[in-house]
């Protein structure tokens, strides 16, 4: 309980209703979304970078986003090094592969995820509180994408196709108990060099 009134004061979760009795009455969804902030924690999101993405999936207007980033003190991830300095930017260039790393692995948790959960609830007809969990994982995957450094939309989405053929298998082994052939892993694993083709080779400028 200490925790959702804390991610409530830091504006990840909205204040709920009150009962008559006066206890919190928090909608279906919130355990669905309780998962992804845990689990983007434990990809290496701060917090703060966690409630930026829920604004966007709100639809909170891009002048509040700026104006909560410029009240945060700015924290440069690299441990103080500065761009020019010596090693410096392949310090910035494997922080930023890093990033588009996670940010993948959010993206696939919260597509695959979202899939799963729709077809559990239709199915295996457990309900519409199942898909709508599903939906707005969906939707908060469509939103995760947009955080990615590469400016290119149609690089992200052909290389995250990468990343969700093997998320996908991975997800059936922890899930599902699916136990993937040779062929399941040879594949997975073409896919997987052709992200790090598409997106992670050096290019000039």
């Amino acid at each position: 309980m200490q925790t959702l009134r804390y991610y409530e004061r830091r504006g990840l979760l909205a204040s709920p209703r009150r009962s008559p009795g006066g206890h919190r009455l928090y909608p279906s969804d919130t355990v669905t979304l309780l998962r992804v902030i845990k689990t983007a924690q434990r990809l290496g999101f701060t917090l703060d970078e966690v409630a930026d993405l829920l604004d966007a999936g709100r639809h909170r207007p891009p002048a509040v986003r700026r104006a909560r980033r410029a009240e945060r003190p700015r924290r440069l991830p690299w441990a103080g090094r500065s761009e020019g300095a010596p090693g410096g930017q392949a310090t910035v260039r494997r922080m930023t592969v890093a990033r588009s790393i996670l940010l993948f692995l959010l993206a696939a948790l919260a597509e695959i995820g979202g899939a799963w959960l729709v077809w559990q609830g239709w199915r295996e007809h457990r309900g519409l509180l199942w898909i709508a969990a599903g939906v707005i994982a969906l939707g908060f995957y469509g939103f995760v994408a947009t955080f990615q450094p590469d400016p290119n939309f149609g690089r992200i989405l052909a290389a995250y196709g990468g990343v969700f053929v093997a998320g996908s298998l991975a997800w059936g082994m922890v899930v599902d108990k699916f136990r993937p052939d040779r062929y399941d892993i040879v594949g997975a694993a073409i896919c997987l060099v052709g992200v790090a083709v598409i997106m992670y080779a050096p290019r000039a400028g």
